[in-house]
């Protein structure tokens, strides 16, 4: 989980498309947050990205921390994968042309979120594992 936290926050930080211009026009570059054009427009229409993302860091911290209660560690690895699936929805949408001539094209940080959704997946399952794995061993005693 500490390295699904880690890609959340270099996704944020990074990035995540651009609108370029297929004739005369200035690029857009598409963040987390805001989006801004070379001319020194921004606008802030895909802050639902950054909401998303930014929702699922402090869920995953708490999880971390909450390995005694390994069934809410469980349901709060589901919230996290939830949110980063609501990212890639709210990012479909803002692939939207930016005005009419634009191409959408995304960037590396796009896919960051898909590698937390596997890592907090696999972390998931370690964690309903672990679980098992203590019922049984108080079933033995």
């Amino acid at each position: 989980m500490a390295i699904a936290i880690i890609c959340g926050i270099v996704c944020l930080c990074l990035p995540v498309a651009r609108w370029i211009p297929s004739g005369m026009g200035s690029n857009v570059e598409v963040y987390n947050l805001f989006f801004y054009r070379e001319g020194g427009e921004t606008g802030y229409k895909v802050a639902g990205l950054f909401i998303s993302q930014l929702l699922t860091l402090p869920l995953a911290v708490i999880a971390i921390f909450k390995f005694h209660n390994r069934a809410l560690q469980s349901r709060l690895c589901s919230i996290c994968i939830f949110l980063l699936v609501a990212w890639y929805v709210l990012y479909a949408v803002t692939a939207q042309p930016a005005g009419e001539g634009y191409v959408f094209k995304p960037d590396f940080a796009a896919c960051l979120p898909m590698i937390e959704i596997l890592l907090y997946f696999l972390a998931r399952k370690g964690i309903i594992a672990d679980e098992k794995l203590v019922k049984a061993a108080d079933r033995i005693r």
